[in-house]
């Protein structure tokens, strides 16, 4: 007599070996999906860094200083690990603003970690707003150029003038290092 269906055995074989084939498959998938979600969000975070790069180079290119003017202003030095800048620029009269911008950008802790902060306001108002501009920072460099070359320091009411460029080193927490060089425009 000829038999033909499978033994209890042979489906309880088949039945754990589907098992540890789809165990492994689901591991697999998901790992992908956590790495390809970790992916993202770091390429997100170079995004918006880029972005407040860009932001920044058209504030320094379009900056605004008048020596005699206590309103205006271009400085920066370093502060242990990171730089602090601060500027006026001219951003187009509105409504609610003179168009004269007075920012700052400056490295402080939060409770996730480093930032890059950006407080801006008009300069004739006491309002500032504050925000985070790139979260996940380790380090920001400020360098300025002039005719004696790159410095680490510059004090408009010192030399009486913006410097020529400013080059700008964000040091994201992964080691990645983002940079830029804007040239002053406005002299």
């Amino acid at each position: 007599m000829k038999d033909n269906g499978f033994t209890l055995i042979e489906v309880l074989v088949a039945l754990a070996l589907a098992a540890v084939i789809l165990a492994s498959v689901y591991g697999a998938f998901f790992y992908i999906v956590r790495g390809t979600r970790g992916s993202a969000e770091a390429l997100d975070e170079y995004i918006e860094a880029g972005r407040t790069l860009e932001r920044l180079g058209r504030e320094i290119r379009s900056c605004y200083f008048k020596d005699g003017n206590r309103f205006t202003l271009f400085d920066g030095e370093k502060k242990g690990e990171s730089s602090r800048l601060s500027l006026t620029y001219a951003s187009g009269p509105s409504s609610l603003w003179s168009g004269i911008v007075a920012a700052s950008y400056s490295v402080e802790e939060t409770d996730k970690g480093g930032a890059l902060v950006r407080e801006a306001g008009d300069v004739y108002s006491k309002e500032r707003s504050r925000a985070v501009a790139i979260a996940n920072v380790a380090g920001f460099e400020a360098s300025f150029k002039s005719a004696r070359g790159w410095a680490k320091a510059w004090d408009s009411s010192l030399e009486k003038r913006p410097p020529d460029a400013v080059r700008i080193d964000v040091t994201l927490k992964d080691g990645r290092v983002l940079s830029a060089i804007s040239e002053v425009m406005a002299r």
